[in-house]
């Protein structure tokens, strides 16, 4: 049952979980959240202070100034009634006596009317401020029961997990993004990032990187989710973590703040203090990116995008049609990347959706669109076609100009690497339409706006693509990745003006 030995004083300022959180980050300059978790190796330590209660007491005391919360995991509770009763009156003690968060971690995850079975459980025996949830059941049915049971509780969703065997699952290709990735996506898709957090591992700095790419980039007029980073102590979390992570999360420390081993003789205070200032001196909200510029960045550092090294001619690249360049682009070499690929033809899809282009079939222009049209053909869940540049293919007793099976009449999408006077677009669509085909929209990656734009309008033919040349330059010069050599942004950006509407640029 509730402990009502300590009662809560009345707020003046109604708070949901996350919003504590973050007041208490900014009042007391801390990130820290310390794990209450009594495993069988610290039976000797809680016997010496004296059972549970005390111990878990002391620990509070001990670490109340360097932290924000609490996170008693309660599978280490559950074997007695009596470890239990201990845990919800050291919750209540943390909350009310040092004003703390609590964050239950129980991770449950199941179908809405067994979830509200549980979320009614959990707030009637706890107080929690935060529940750790599980989402393999739907993001909506798992984490709804428990937002509608108590309109400040806030809820943590299983992410990214630091365990490696979690990645098999969690790194799954779920239509052209990761599980992970999709996660993060149906949380801001249904609007819910302002009570909905992510648990993601602090070994997953990749991950973490990514994620908060993916909300800056498509959901910039949301909150960030609230990041739940475990892993710091002996799972070795990375301190890269905390450049992508930002303010807008917590770190659970357990071992590294409680068992003797960790401590090293040192007072549990002085240990805490240390944690604090690490966290401290690493963490930076300036590091993350939106998506397109950490995409980007890859593009040039691989050479998908090849920028001049200096404003010296002798260094520039030289044009087919004469003349030098201080940019080049070969997109279609991005068959060479995989992680890249899924990047591109992920951002490419996002463009597809908010436009909302209507299509039947995907066709890449020969040839380097028809790498990224197989790719995007996955994620959108759209068949795809061939045109096929070099003629028709005998086959059986009929030849083909569009391989794959398709029926007449109807809509297709024509994707290409680069359009530079819309020339591949136009033949590829030239051979869709002579096979009874039609085609209303053309992406392509990057526009070097030599023109295709217009000819493609003639055609009635709307061109759509995220980037120019020139965004790619002016992102990455104002975001502050390192990737064009110095003074290199206004010479390329200045050469690209000059030439805008030349189709020889490159």
């Amino acid at each position: 049952m509730k402990q009502t030995n300590v009662q809560p004083e009345v707020d003046e300022i109604i708070e949901n979980g996350f919003e504590k959180l973050d007041r208490l980050i900014a009042d007391k300059g801390t990130q820290l959240m310390l794990g209450l978790d009594p495993t069988k190796e610290m039976e000797a330590e809680i016997a010496a202070a004296g059972g549970l209660l005390p111990y878990l007491k002391k620990q509070i005391d001990s670490h109340a100034p360097h932290i924000v919360g609490v996170k008693p995991n309660l599978a280490f509770y559950e074997a007695t009634p009596e470890n239990r009763e201990a845990m919800m009156e050291a919750c209540n003690y943390a909350k009310y006596e040092h004003g703390l968060v609590v964050v239950l971690d129980v991770k449950h995850g199941d179908i809405f009317d067994t979830q509200s079975a549980w979320a009614a459980a959990d707030m009637l025996n706890f107080e929690p401020d935060i529940v750790t949830l599980t989402p393999y059941m739907g993001v909506k049915d798992v984490v709804m029961p428990y937002l509608e049971s108590d309109n400040e509780l806030c809820v943590y969703i299983v992410c990214a997990s630091s365990n490696p065997d979690g990645e098999n699952i969690q790194n799954l290709n779920a239509g052209g993004i990761t599980v992970y990735q999709n996660i993060v996506m149906q949380v801001h898709e249904a609007g819910l990032s302002d009570r909905v957090g992510l648990v993601v591992g602090s070994t997953k700095s990749y991950a973490m990187e990514i994620i908060r790419a993916i909300e800056l980039e498509y959901y910039p007029d949301q909150p960030l989710c609230h990041i739940l980073g475990p892993g710091y102590g002996k799972q070795g979390g990375d301190l890269e973590f905390l450049h992508y992570s930002g303010k807008r999360s917590v770190f659970p420390i357990s071992s590294g703040l409680t068992k003797k081993k960790y401590l090293d003789g040192r007072a549990p205070e002085v240990v805490g203090r240390g944690w604090r200032r690490a966290f401290n001196s690493v963490v930076n909200d300036d590091w993350t990116q939106p998506f397109s510029v950490l995409m980007l960045s890859e593009v040039v550092e691989s050479g998908l995008i090849w920028i001049a090294p200096s404003a010296d001619e002798s260094s520039w690249r030289d044009l087919a049609k004469g003349g030098k360049s201080p940019i080049f682009a070969s997109i279609s070499d991005v068959n060479m990347f995989p992680e890249l690929k899924r990047m591109m033809c992920f951002h490419l899809a996002q463009l597809i959706k908010s436009k909302r282009i209507e299509f039947d079939y995907i066709a890449g222009a020969p040839y380097g669109g028809i790498g990224i049209a197989n790719l995007l053909g996955d994620y959108l869940g759209k068949p795809v076609i061939t045109p096929r540049k070099e003629g028709p293919k005998a086959t059986g007793n009929k030849s083909v100009i569009v391989e794959s099976s398709w029926k007449k009449r109807m809509k297709v999408l024509v994707i290409e690497d680069v359009t530079t006077s819309g020339g591949s677009a136009k033949d590829a669509i030239d051979l869709l339409l002579s096979e009874g085909l039609f085609v209303t929209d053309v992406v392509s990656f990057l526009d070097r706006e030599a023109g295709g734009y217009d000819n493609l309008k003639r055609l009635e033919v709307s061109l759509h693509s995220p980037f120019t040349l020139l965004d790619v330059i002016e992102k990455l010069s104002t975001s502050g990745v390192e990737v064009i050599p110095e003074g290199m942004d206004t010479v390329v950006m200045d050469y690209i003006k000059e030439n805008r509407k030349v189709s020889q640029l490159i």
